[in-house]
Formats: C-alpha cells, structure tokens, sequence
C-alpha cells in the first residue's frame, strides 16, 4: 500500500488536471466569442464608399481624417469560416463580408424569422428588388435552425463629405453624428439616426425607421414599417411605406411628401411651401405652423384633420365620398355641399386640396404652442390632443 501522503498527492493532480481540462472545454466551446479586426478604406470625392454585411449590427459613427475605418467584429460558432475583401470594385472603394453559406444563421433575428436575398459572387447585393431573385446566389438567413452560424458586427467611422453607402441584408443599423451623403439600406432590420447632417437615404424592406434632430435631404424608404422623424431641416424630405405608420414633429423644409400604402399619418409642427400627403387607407393629420405653396391630403378611406396658422393662405377644393366637411377658420365659400367644398381662405395665394374616398374633413385653427406642437417644442406632449410616442 502507498504512503497517505502519496496518495493525497496522486488525487490533488488528477483534481487539477480534471479542473484545468474542464477550463479548456468551456474556453474551446465558447461558440460566440467575438474576434475584431480594423481596415482602412481610402475616401475619394469621385464616388462613395460601399460596404456590404449579409448578417449583423452596424454602428455609423462620425470619423476623423480622410479614410474611413471599419471594425469588423465576428461572431458565432462559425464566425472563422468568415472572410473580410477590400479593394477597388466598380470603381470605388469596398468592403465585402464574405459569408461561405447559402444557409446563415444569425439568432438576433428572432427564432423562426428568415430573410433571402440574392448576392453576387463578390459579396456585393442590393440597389434592386432582391425577392425577385432565386438560384446557386440565392442566400437564406434565419434565426434558427442548421447552416453556418456566423455574422460580423460592424462599426463605421465616416470622415466629413465622404459619401458612404451600408448594405446590410439582416440586421439593425445605428447611426449617429455624421457629416456626409450617407445610404443606409437593410433588407430586414430597423434603421436608428440621430444628428446626422447631409443628404441621406435610408431604405428598409422590412423595418421601422427612426431619425431625429438631423438636416439636409432626407429620403426614407420602407417596405414594411413604422416611420418616426423628430426634428428634420433640409430642402427635401421624403417619406414612402407600404405598410406603416408615420408620424412626424417638427420638419422645416420646402417639400414634404409622405406616401403610405396603409397606415396613418401624422405630421406635427411642420413648415414647407409644398406638402403632400398620401394614404390608401388610414388617416391623415397635418398641423402647419407656417404659410404654404401647396397642401395636398389624399386618403382612399380614413378622416383628414388640419390645422392652419393665421397667416395662411389658399384656394381650397376638399372633397369626400362619404363623410363630413367641417371648416372652422374664416374662410369665403363658392361651394358648400356635405360631400364638396371650393372657396379661399386668407389671401387665397396658395393651393390647398383635400380628397377622402370614405371620412371625414376638419380644418381648424391650430392650437397655441402652448398647448400644441411647435417648431420651438419639437418632440413634445400632444398633437390634436393625441399623445405621440416621441419619447
């Protein structure tokens, strides 16, 4: 028989041999851990740069220099298999996550959601409409199930009056701070933007869309979605979804065009000289805080609520299938029947015209700022005594 001591000595290295081999395990199975790497992309005013991610969160943040910096954050079990080409394609600049699966699976997406796209063999994808492509290019990402688990996180740093354009085909994007003509598309994902300045296109297949306190051109393009602007300044802004909601508080800009396939509108605190606004079926509210060119409100079925300031200023038409028409600022009248109206309010300069298929028509005053929206309180409390999430 061994000695005691030997024996406690043979069981103290098999316990820390069991205990360093269990270490090892949990370190070699970890299967998300993240590997970061940084490239380099030279600017040019000749073009934009493009960077393309199948699956992922992209960060767009402000950047300095000239060059625009990408760190690219893999991960998932497969997050290896991943890899990242750069270089000049199309004469510009790019950067392409090349994913080696025609199956993804990226679990921020949600169990049970899946996205297709169509790609080309560089890694490049997007500008068309991708449901309309099938075959070998054909890539399905989905939240759950088998195929190669992977995505790469990316954070974007953008130097001023450097065009940049982001196409993501799963995955949220964020961007904050930047100074230049930016294109912002994901085929599946919502789109936050914040203090952004220059012109921008955001486009959405399916996602809401969120931007705030930003100025320039400003074109937003969803699928499917909800869209909320806070405090937009620029020459155009330009809203279009299939199916969402929009609500807007606080816009000053010389047009205004919302198009939603279904879905109310809604649009607070706004200064345009031309407005259009158009619905196939919701409702529309547009509170105008300053005189206008032209006011057009088109809803196929849904109520229309409008509220002028004093100053303001046109030739009315306002028509209605079925509904009421109700005018309670000073106005002179040329038609008055329940379902027609023509007349002038003010100095009759402008044009406004009104057309609902099925609802009603109210055009009053609009309320004081204190108790209503105003450019000066942008993003605040109620919009015709209706509470806006804007917080």
């Amino acid at each position: 028989m061994p000695p005691i001591a030997t024996r406690r000595t043979v069981r103290s290295t098999l316990v820390r041999g069991l205990l360093a081999a269990s270490a090892l395990a949990v370190m070699t199975s970890a299967p998300h851990a993240q590997t970061s790497d940084r490239y380099t992309l030279s600017g040019s005013s000749l073009g934009p740069v493009a960077i393309y991610d199948l699956a992922g969160k992209v960060t767009v943040v402000r950047g300095t220099g000239t060059d625009v910096v990408v760190t690219v954050k893999r991960g998932g079990r497969d997050a290896a298999k991943l890899r990242v080409e750069t270089g000049r394609l199309n004469g510009r600049e790019s950067l392409r996550v090349i994913f080696p699966g025609r199956r993804i699976i990226y679990p921020a997406l949600g169990r049970g959601s899946n996205t297709e796209t169509h790609i080309d063999e560089n890694g490049t994808f997007g500008g068309i409409s991708w449901s309309l492509f099938s075959g070998s290019n054909s890539v399905r990402i989905s939240g759950s199930g088998s195929g190669l688990e992977a995505w790469a996180d990316l954070e974007i740093a953008i130097p001023p009056r450097q065009a940049t354009e982001v196409f993501l085909a799963a995955g949220d994007i964020n961007a904050t701070g930047t100074d230049s003509k930016l294109r912002l598309d994901t085929h599946s994902g919502d789109v936050h933007a914040r203090g952004l300045t220059g012109d921008v296109t955001i486009d959405t297949g399916s996602g809401d869309v969120d931007v705030r306190d930003s100025s320039g051109d400003m074109l937003i393009d969803t699928g499917s979605g909800n869209v909320v602007v806070v405090k937009q300044k620029g020459e155009r802004l330009s809203i279009d979804t299939g199916s969402g909601d929009v609500k807007l508080m606080g816009a000053q800009v010389s047009t205004l065009k919302v198009d939603t396939g279904s879905g109310d509108v809604s649009l607070g605190a706004v200064s345009a000289d031309d407005v259009l606004a158009d619905t196939g079926s919701g409702s529309v509210m547009l509170d105008m805080v300053t005189d206008a060119e032209s006011v057009v409100l088109d809803t196929g079925s849904g109520e229309v609520t409008l509220g002028l300031p004093r100053e303001f200023g046109a030739e009315y038409d306002i028509s209605t299938g079925s509904g009421g028409i109700d005018i309670e600022v000073t106005h002179r009248s040329s038609v008055s029947e329940r379902d027609e109206a023509r007349g002038r309010i003010g100095d009759g300069r402008g044009r406004l015209r009104v057309d609902t298929g099925s609802g009603s028509v109210q055009i009053r005053p609009r309320a004081s700022s204190s108790s209503s929206s105003s450019v000066g309180s942008w993003g605040s409390g109620t919009f015709f005594g209706r509470s806006l999430p804007f917080e």
